[in-house]
């Protein structure tokens, strides 16, 4: 591509948006998205996507939970998690079990999951340790605790 065509105007146009726009959503969902790919790159030779990690984390740190409870600790939405879910019920990672309410169901990881959970572990801290490497621990740290305060109060609004 040139640097002086239409198809090169068009495209630092684009990218000049990306960089300057005000929105806070769009902000936040291209940095998911960006981050998203990243670990589902990584995550990609053992078979899962990050979503799917983090169901898996969820469940080993919390314990038994209903599809509700974990999309409510997911913050996303049924059908995204009942999506992520299948593939790890098939491959024995997790658990479903019929609630004290018949219609309700309880997912639980297991031992299978746990070992997942474990090797995902190492290819998480390598990129976590190239990550802090290049910003700073502090600073990471520092951006997760306001970005969970600013979540919190927006959705208390």
């Amino acid at each position: 591509m040139t640097t002086n065509g239409p198809d090169y105007q068009r495209a630092e146009q684009i990218r000049q948006f990306a960089r300057q726009s005000p929105c806070i959503c769009f902000n936040l969902r291209k940095a998911a998205r960006s981050v998203t790919q990243i670990y589902d790159h990584m995550f990609r030779e053992i078979g899962l996507t990050a979503g799917q990690i983090s169901i898996l984390f969820s469940l080993a740190t919390i314990g038994q939970m209903t599809v509700t409870e974990l999309s409510q600790a997911m913050a996303a939405d049924r059908t995204t998690i009942t999506r992520n879910l299948k593939p790890l019920v098939r491959d024995e990672l997790l658990a479903v079990s019929v609630g004290q309410d018949k219609r309700s169901r309880r997912i639980s990881i297991t031992p299978k999951g746990l070992d997942m959970c474990q090797r995902s572990r190492q290819i998480i801290g390598d990129f976590e340790q190239r990550l802090d490497h290049k910003i700073g621990s502090d600073r990471i740290q520092q951006f997760c605790q306001e970005l969970n305060q600013t979540v919190e109060l927006i959705q208390n609004i």
